[in-house]
Formats: C-alpha cells, sequence, structure tokens
C-alpha cells in the first residue's frame, strides 16, 4: 500500500511535467525522489505516514541548480498541493553545505 502510495505521488509529479520516480535506481537528475520518511501507527487498523519528495538538482550549488530548484518546488506544489517544505543543500559528495 505504502509502494503503491509513492508511485502516485511520483505519477503526479510526471503528470505535472516534473520528472519522478520513487525507486532510487532509477534516478536521474534533474527531478524529484519520492521516499517514505516515517510511517505512525494510529489504530489496528490505520497509520499515518510521512513521505518525502526530494527535488535533485544538476550542477549542485550552482546558480542554475538554486533557479531549477525554485521553479522546481513551485512545479511539485502545483502537482501534489503545498506542503511544509525545507531547503536543504548538499555538495556531490553528500556534505550539507
Amino acid at each position: 500500500m505504502m509502494a503503491a502510495e509513492l508511485e502516485r505521488i511520483a505519477a503526479a509529479l510526471a503528470a505535472g511535467g516534473m520528472p519522478a520516480t520513487a525507486d532510487p535506481r532509477n534516478m536521474q537528475p534533474p527531478g524529484a525522489l519520492v521516499l517514505p520518511e516515517r510511517v505512525e501507527p494510529r489504530t489496528a487498523c490505520t497509520a499515518r505516514a510521512t513521505i518525502r519528495v526530494l527535488l535533485i538538482a544538476p550542477a549542485p550549488g550552482h546558480g542554475d541548480a538554486l533557479s531549477w530548484l525554485d521553479a522546481a518546488l513551485a512545479q511539485a506544489w502545483a502537482a501534489i498541493g503545498r506542503h511544509p517544505a525545507q531547503l536543504t543543500l548538499y555538495d556531490a559528495a553528500g556534505g550539507q553545505l
């Protein structure tokens, strides 16, 4: 069920013009990677899930990448709705900038 929801979100992003996948093996920047972050059981039959959408820009740290991220965030919000967002920049080696 979680995999289907991740794919639904990736498909909504793709329908809005954003390359997106829920499978990290298929990620080709620029685009969005949809990942499960946390699942909190509520009752015996329900749970609440937090899903993370990572917008991955080409050329991290470059001015063009920041411009792409700005446009991509607006595009993602239009496709899946406006949700809390936090911008964190990482360099190609995975270190936070």
